[in-house]
């Protein structure tokens, strides 16, 4: 097999790097369209009940149709994932707050040699950080 080094024109190269591209557009099209869709369906039900709850689920909706029109949808943007959040997430007394990740006093240290124990054992898929047959 024959090895590909940055710079070398190698065709089959350029043609799996277009393809990976291809793939991942569509993945990443799929991923958005499938939440929009689920949150959506769920602000419609709010919005036809009415009253209180009905004009947050407004503003709610506002933002699902910003950040699906985003065009980077799930990048760590400090701009864009809000958004998401607050289509997501009801908000508690007009406060949007993500809860701390627990155990809250884990050090990096101790992620990372989780991580790596994770990665050792024998079905590495089965424990978090990483999703069930991932």
């Amino acid at each position: 097999m024959k090895y590909v080094l940055m710079g070398e024109a190698d065709p089959l190269c350029h043609i799996a790097t277009y393809a990976i591209g291809i793939a991942l557009k569509s993945l990443v099209n799929n991923f958005r369209t499938l939440i929009k869709d689920a949150v959506l369906q769920k602000i419609m039900l709010i919005l036809d009940q009415g009253g209180l709850n009905a004009t947050s689920a407004t503003s709610r909706k506002k933002a699902l149709l910003h950040w699906f029109k985003s065009t980077h949808p799930l990048s760590l943007n400090p701009d864009m994932h809000p958004v998401l959040i607050e289509a997501l997430v009801k908000l508690v007394n007009g406060i949007m707050t993500l809860k701390a990740a627990c155990p809250r006093s884990i050090s990096l240290t101790k992620f990372i040699k989780n991580i790596i124990a994770n990665c050792n054992a024998t079905n590495p898929c089965q424990k978090p950080p990483f999703i069930i047959n991932g």
